[in-house]
């Protein structure tokens, strides 16, 4: 059975409910000591704040160069996907001619051999 039994007596059972009563503190608020290490761990006011934004300037720049990157990346990957097939070279006159105008409607068949 564990629980609390009001003795001196401290076995692994029990804990004792006496205790010494509170030390008595002064109403004074404890006096700070500051030493020159202490003071030249805190970096003053206006300079925390240019660090703040050098931080954020840096950040902004790696993700900018991040983003070109990727883009010229992706620009590369389609030039040189467009560049697999080469240009029809047909005579003049093969193909229709195109012009701007109304929409028209295409017949496009699949060219198969059907017995």
């Amino acid at each position: 059975m564990h629980g609390y039994r009001a003795s001196n007596e401290v076995g692994p059972d029990y804990v004792s409910v006496t205790s010494a009563p509170p030390e008595h503190r002064s109403a004074s608020p404890p006096t700070v000591v500051t030493t020159a290490a202490a003071s030249a761990a805190v970096p003053p006011r206006g300079r925390t704040w240019w660090r703040l934004l050098l931080g954020c300037v840096s950040v902004l720049l790696c993700s900018a160069g991040v983003a070109a990157t990727v883009v010229l990346e992706q620009v590369h990957t389609l030039r040189d996907a467009l560049s697999q097939n080469k240009a029809l070279s047909l005579p003049s006159g093969t193909l229709a001619p195109t012009a701007w105008g109304a929409p028209e409607t295409l017949l496009l068949s699949e060219m198969t051999s059907d017995p």
